[in-house]
């Protein structure tokens, strides 16, 4: 290991100093025999960063914004970077770790590998050591999942598939590339079973087996984006750093996700707005049709009660009267509910059309009724 570190990123940031590999610097003697006990390693400060696993927790709660889709591009061209330097070593990482993949705090774009003792490592003279334990289900190659490879023989397709998985879940909140909701609604399959029939449900095109989590932000991405992710997970072969780092320069230097945000939450807005609207229109219509109702029902009342007093001895019947009254009272009731109580009640409950519609058919419907029926009784 000492004969074939990598070139690791050396900064400040704050007072300490950060490294992208935690790799050894020299060897331990003992005191006595001066044979060596192990290695020493570059401090970290483990307070000062995130491990991957609580970045992408970390992540799932927030609303991507700008300085958020700001850090995860920085942070994932960061990763691209640091195992870009380890394949220009020879070495490869195998058994991905997400413990032991740091990210920084208080700065965008800088990550550690806290430990690098299990990677497999490529030297000149002895060839390539085997690197310790085997990658999780969750960032392994499907071919090494189904059997027809190990992780071993795929070396750096390996390492490619691992970034493309964290560069999924850096860019869509945490979400793993296989999760989802089954269309039929069944209960979702393991993670094997579904890595190797391909339930990919975040392409463009909808799948007819899966449904993408509804907290997913892939309808976001452009398209050049979703194109990697399909050959990294329909197609199974992983693009290259290369063409990570090209695709993710270029959003940092457009600002397509924040971009993409930004029209979402506009049409997202404008929907809002709309709804708004309708909501304002259709109560102020019902008051108004309610109101015109009212009026006339209080003034058949009036005409009522100047006929009981005022008109001739030959009167139609006290039915009249009663239906005349009934349909203004019954106005003045709905007018005073709708006034006092109702238009604070309506305008936070009622969000549906087809509640404007029985605001509506209230005063429409039933006034109106009273007044057809005591004509129709008059007439007779």
């Amino acid at each position: 290991m000492l004969s074939a570190p990598p070139k690791s990123q050396s900064v400040f940031a704050g007072k300490q100093r950060h490294e992208t590999f935690c790799w050894p610097d020299a060897l331990i003697l003992e005191a006595n025999t001066r044979t060596p006990t192990g290695y020493s390693k570059p401090r970290i400060y483990r307070r000062h960063y995130r491990s991957l696993g609580e970045e992408l927790q970390y992540l799932s709660k927030l609303n991507y914004r700008e300085r958020t889709a700001e850090r995860v591009i920085d942070n994932a061209i960061a990763l691209i970077d640091a195992v870009e330097a380890l394949h220009h070593a020879r070495h490869r990482i195998i058994a991905l770790a997400p413990q032991s993949i740091l990210f920084r705090r208080d700065h965008n774009g800088l990550i550690c590998f806290a430990d690098c003792m299990n990677f497999s490592l490529g030297t000149a003279r002895r060839g390539r050591s085997a690197a310790t334990g085997t990658p999780l289900p969750e960032y392994s190659h499907p071919k090494a999942l189904w059997g027809s490879d190990t992780p071993e023989t795929l070396q750096e397709h390996q390492d490619n598939y691992a970034v493309a998985v964290i560069i999924f879940r850096l860019l869509n909140k945490g979400i793993h590339p296989y999760d989802g909701v089954m269309a039929d609604g069944s209960p979702s399959p393991p993670l094997t079973e579904r890595v190797i029939n391909k339930l990919y449900a975040y392409s463009p095109s909808e799948h007819p087996q899966v449904r993408p989590l509804k907290m997913s932000l892939h309808r976001r991405w452009p398209h050049t984006l979703h194109k990697l992710f399909e050959r990294a997970f329909i197609a199974n072969e992983p693009p290259t750093l290369t063409d990570w780092r090209k695709e993710l320069v270029a959003l940092r230097e457009i600002g397509s996700l924040h971009e993409a945000e930004d029209r979402l939450n506009k049409e997202q807005a404008a929907d809002a707005e709309a709804a708004r609207r309708f909501k304002d229109t259709a109560f102020v219509r019902a008051k108004q049709c309610a109101g015109a109702l009212v009026v006339l029902s209080m003034l058949a009342l009036l005409a009522s009660l100047i006929y009981e007093l005022f008109g001739p001895a030959s009167r139609p019947g006290k039915l009249f009267d009663t239906f005349l009254m009934g349909a203004g009272v019954a106005g003045g009731l709905y007018l005073l509910l709708f006034e006092s109580v109702g238009a604070t009640f309506f305008m936070r409950t009622l969000t549906k059309k087809s509640h404007y519609v029985a605001l509506y058919a209230i005063p429409c419907t039933a006034i109106p009724a009273a007044w057809a029926i005591t004509v129709l009784l008059f007439l007779r």
